[in-house]
């Protein structure tokens, strides 16, 4: 199973939150990180896009204070994520958001110690790194 998140150093490695390799030596660690953060930036990329469609204040930028904005972002965050538990649809019905699946894999760590939980999400990262980098 491919992991569900992508994280920086500052995460805890795991099945379903993967992130670099601190100081990596190897050519395919380096190209690993590499494509991680790339996939990273355009997951990121992709989520504003589809919050400026879903949410058009975003495009104008909120004329609030600092504080009303912090609070108004995380307003939009909730609504995306219900939108998305909701299947609701984009503002322009370009894609359609499913809810997501149950993740078993969240299950079955829960019962795992933490260093298990991290040594299996280190073996997953190295076999990536095998072979796709």
């Amino acid at each position: 199973m491919a992991p569900n998140f992508t994280g920086d150093s500052a995460y805890p490695i795991s099945r379903t939150l993967m992130k670099p390799y601190i100081r990596p030596v190897e050519v395919k660690h380096r190209r690993f990180n590499a494509k991680l953060s790339g996939i990273r930036t355009f997951c990121t990329e992709n989520l504003i896009a589809i919050w400026k469609r879903r949410f058009p204040c975003l495009v104008t930028g909120l004329r609030t204070k600092l504080s009303l904005t912090l609070d108004a972002i995380v307003a939009l965050a909730v609504c995306h994520n219900l939108a998305i538990v909701w299947a609701e649809p984009d503002a322009d019905d370009e894609q359609d958001l499913a809810p997501p699946d149950d993740d078993l894999d969240d299950q079955e760590q829960a019962g795992q110690d933490t260093a298990a939980v991290r040594a299996a999400g280190q073996a997953f990262r190295d076999w990536l790194a095998d072979q796709f980098c």
